[in-house]
């Protein structure tokens, strides 16, 4: 590891969090960062040392892997297997948030002199990572386009979860992991009959997306909205007929009363940029109007396949951007 230190690597970054771990009694934290641990340590059992750097968030952790891509999905599978089966029978349900990024870091000695991790890389796992509920996997869009065309298999994995805004105002494109009834086993994955399952659950769960949602969605365009624009045009040249009625006024004082040029020049000019400034207005808001329809179609049915709702009608408001 120490050959790496100081020295900036393109990484897969596996961000946890244990969700309201805080909010739970001393002893019920013990119990789940206890589960927690043993879950991770039989993730990463096979992955080499070298290649791995954990760290211990607190109420969660950050695992760095420096090998290949996949290991971070496989990783990620895997405790959220192991999670899912302990909370089958468990009492108090161990609910965990996953995200996964790749990016770049850079590995540092912390005040104990042990290897830590820094960088944008891990900075957006974690940003990735708060996007999740419950159980769940996301991934940033630099993962997906590295692993996605990886196997057909892991393929079938990723699902367009949307854009989300971070409290930094940075937006992130993000990938789901599909459930885990619809996911392979790491071991699965790994054998040769795994090929086959993979591509029965990924039919069914396309025969179970079509069945569960209506072929297609009609939206409404109300008219008004193209009435506003109208109304907008014309509110515009009223503010433009306004403006010109002062240049005869600005003009008959220079001549009465002997503007200086430079004052006659600073006057013409704000009245140019206001007559610039309202036209802009015009055009930039009329680009902005949001009219496809075709890509709000496309987004309403997999954004979120997973849900019962049959979205037979939706009407769609027509309005410009902010």
């Amino acid at each position: 590891m120490t050959d790496r230190l100081n020295k900036t690597s393109i990484c897969s970054i596996v961000f946890l969090d244990i969700i309201d771990h805080s909010k739970k009694a001393v002893s019920e934290q013990i119990d789940d960062k206890t589960l927690f641990n043993v879950l991770i340590n039989e993730a990463i059992k096979n992955v080499a040392q070298n290649d791995r750097i954990i760290l211990d968030t607190g109420d969660g952790a950050a695992i760095t892997l420096m090998g290949a891509p996949e290991e971070a999905l496989f990783v990620a599978l895997t405790i959220r297997d192991g999670v899912l089966e302990h909370n089958k029978t468990a009492e108090t349900p161990l609910l965990v948030r996953i995200g996964i990024n790749l990016g770049s870091v850079r590995v540092v000695k912390d005040i104990n002199d042990r290897p830590n991790i820094i960088g944008d890389g891990i900075n957006v796992a974690q940003r990735i990572m708060s996007f999740a509920s419950e159980n769940q996997i996301l991934v940033s869009r630099s993962y997906y386009e590295v692993t996605a065309r990886l196997t057909k298999e892991i393929t079938s994995m990723f699902l367009y979860f949307g854009v989300k805004q971070d409290k930094h105002v940075r937006e992130h494109e993000v990938y789901s992991i599909v459930p885990k009834e619809d996911v392979l086993t790491t071991t699965e994955l790994l054998t040769t009959s795994g090929a086959n399952k993979a591509t029965d659950k990924a039919n069914l769960r396309q025969q179970k997306y079509q069945n569960g949602h209506a072929k297609t969605v009609t939206f409404t365009l109300p008219s008004f909205n193209f009435a506003s624009i109208k109304e907008s045009t014309q509110a515009y040249f009223q503010q433009l007929k306004l403006v010109t009625k002062w240049l005869p006024l600005i003009s008959y004082r220079a001549l009465t009363q002997r503007f200086k040029p430079v004052q006659l020049l600073i006057a013409s000019s704000i009245l140019l940029l206001i007559i610039v400034l309202l036209w802009f207005k015009l055009f930039y808001d009329e680009d902005r109007i949001n009219l496809n329809a075709s890509k709000i179609l496309v987004e309403s049915e997999i954004l979120n396949p997973e849900t019962n709702v049959n979205p037979v009608e939706t009407n769609l408001s027509v309005k410009a951007l902010p």
